[in-house]
């Protein structure tokens, strides 16, 4: 299972990148936050699965940026279809609010299902939520 761990305020922090197989990379910025982007901007090019979500994210949460919910949703559909678990859970919970998309809860659920089935507990708290409010 991929893990992801992204850690910092403003533009001073770490981002950890951990696969199966170990620490696969990691990259330290201080008042670098350009320089991040740009790396991460390569790695989206280049079709990063990781990539993608951490754009995603940055265009969902980042105070910098103009949040862009469909240009989130177009990046955790393309990290989606190569299985990144975590993208699948925020894709799913794009479909269950409405994010970028149009709302789904069918989508939402099938997003929800696959990422639980990889052992994901966000995905078995979406799916918990979505049976109690009948979605």
């Amino acid at each position: 299972m991929q893990e992801l761990y992204v850690a910092g305020r403003g533009t001073t922090g770490v981002l950890v990148l951990s696969g199966s197989s170990g620490r696969v990379e990691a990259e330290r910025w201080a008042g670098r936050a350009s320089g991040l982007l740009k790396w991460l901007e390569g790695r989206v090019a280049a079709g990063d699965a990781i990539a993608l979500l951490l754009m995603a994210l940055y265009h969902e949460n980042s105070a910098s940026a103009a949040h862009d919910h469909a240009a989130a949703a177009r990046l955790l559909a393309a990290a989606s279809l190569q299985n990144l678990v975590p993208a699948q859970v925020n894709l799913g919970a794009c479909f269950r609010h409405g994010w970028g998309v149009s709302q789904s809860a069918s989508n939402a659920v099938r997003l929800f299902k696959l990422a639980a089935r990889e052992g994901d507990a966000r995905a078995l708290y979406w799916l918990g939520t979505c049976s109690s409010t009948g979605a």
